[in-house]
């Protein structure tokens, strides 16, 4: 690993280790909140705009939240990987947007949250093509935000989210279909 570590530039090297960071932070954050403050706290804008410039490329922090979120010795879920993005983007005084999506597994329903930058997801993996993807009818990009509906749901957690979201006026035509490429939470 340590040989691994070392041939990394020192581009990946500084966002792994900011990786590390951002992803304990998030992970206290979400230790000590409620899952639908989460998925608010997800929703919420920026807040000041500070310097652009200490966020590394999307595609560098997605691989870096990913790669740190696999070997940290605490759960970095989807949620605790978005919530890190969030956390990291808003010091950089970048915008982002949060994503929430669904898709059938067996005989039941798993969800996957994400931020996006551009268009270009900055973590959670690249979002499945199976993704149901809610489209940005509110703050963030989560139907009924702000109105309880996608925030109310999610209230039991990511699964309830799943469970919940589909269903009511907050989803109705809210799927707007695959998000593309390949991921796994």
């Amino acid at each position: 690993m340590i040989g691994r570590l070392a041939r990394l530039g020192p581009e990946k090297r500084r966002a792994l280790a900011a990786a590390v960071w951002w992803l304990a932070r998030a992970r206290a954050w979400h230790a000590r909140h409620s899952a639908a403050e989460s998925f608010a706290r997800l929703q919420a804008g920026g807040g000041a705009v500070r310097a652009a410039g200490s966020a590394p490329a999307p595609a560098v922090m997605r691989w870096a939240l990913e790669a740190a979120g696999k070997r940290v010795p605490w759960r970095a879920d989807c949620v605790v990987q978005a919530l890190a993005a969030k956390f990291w983007l808003e010091r950089a005084g970048v915008e982002s947007a949060f994503r929430l999506g669904v898709q059938r597994v067996g005989g039941g329903l798993e969800a996957h949250a994400w931020l996006e930058v551009g268009g270009e997801a900055v973590s959670g993996g690249r979002p499945s093509g199976a993704l149901a993807r809610f489209a940005g009818a509110g703050p963030g990009g989560v139907p009924g935000a702000g109105s309880g509906g996608a925030v109310g749901a999610a209230a039991g957690g990511a699964e309830g989210a799943a469970a919940g979201a589909p269903s009511g006026p907050a989803a109705a035509g809210a799927a707007d279909g695959p998000a593309g490429g390949a991921a796994e939470d």
